[in-house]
């Protein structure tokens, strides 16, 4: 009876021994997955700082989601893990990277990361209504976590300075560019001033607009003297301009 328990007990230590050395393993493996994955999103995060002119490194926050310790995979080297990510760009918000362990019992995992960004941008210090033209009392520069505006923003105010709203837009929210037009600077039907540039010589004449347009807009005006319909850019209300 003794000699059957002294046999039950080396299996249960001999079992106790093996599970622990698969735990350690599987800790091992998921501490290398997690930092293999830090330091792809690290390199990534420092070319993004430098294109989206990102002052400071605490702008950017990274949330690496928990592995499951309990998921055992075969160790996989430094140099063979790979990681992937199929989004593209990185821009803030959630994403799914892919670490794969390629060989002859190669695995896949994916890891869920969260990457906030916070950056100043252009929102409307008021309720603006639409078809409004935008004035520098109007907007202010707020920081933001990009990741929240998927339809883009403005991180300068002369981008949207001059600019007239296609929507209304609330105090406090970001502008977004698909939310801007261009001001109209000449309405269609308007007398407009011609100033024709050839060489330092400079001929002004008038002439009828036959379309609307914004400052740095191109439109057909008609010559009230020739009766000719040029091509001229819009340089000010009631001005276009024609390099000859």
């Amino acid at each position: 009876m003794n000699r059957y328990l002294a046999q039950l007990f080396s299996i249960v230590l001999l079992l106790a021994q093996a599970s622990h050395a698969q735990f350690a393993c599987a800790n091992e493996t998921t501490d290398q997955i997690q930092h293999a994955v830090e330091l792809y999103i690290n390199e990534r995060l420092e070319n993004m700082a430098d294109h989206q002119r990102i002052k400071n490194s605490n702008d950017i926050k990274v949330k690496i989601g928990r592995l499951d310790s309990r998921l055992r995979f075969t160790p996989c080297g430094d140099q063979n893990l790979l990681i992937e990510d199929h989004s593209g760009s990185i821009l803030g918000g959630r994403y799914l990277l892919k670490a794969t362990c390629p060989g002859e019992q190669s695995w896949s995992l994916y890891v869920p990361v969260h990457i906030s960004i916070i950056k100043p941008v252009v929102v409307a210090t008021r309720s603006i209504p639409r078809g409004t033209t935008l004035v520098p009392g109007m907007l202010e520069m707020t920081d933001w976590e990009i990741s929240d505006l998927r339809r883009g923003y403005l991180d300068r105010l002369d981008l949207a300075i001059g600019k007239q709203l296609r929507r209304p837009l609330s105090a406090g929210r970001p502008i977004s560019p698909d939310q801007l037009s261009t001001a109209q600077a000449i309405l269609k039907g308007d007398e407009v001033l011609i100033e024709a540039l050839t060489g330092l010589l400079s001929v002004k004449s008038t002439g009828i607009a036959l379309s609307n347009g914004g400052i740095g807009e191109q439109i057909n005006v008609r010559n009230s003297r020739s009766d000719k319909i040029i091509r001229a850019r819009v340089v000010g209300p009631g001005k276009v301009r024609v390099s000859m």
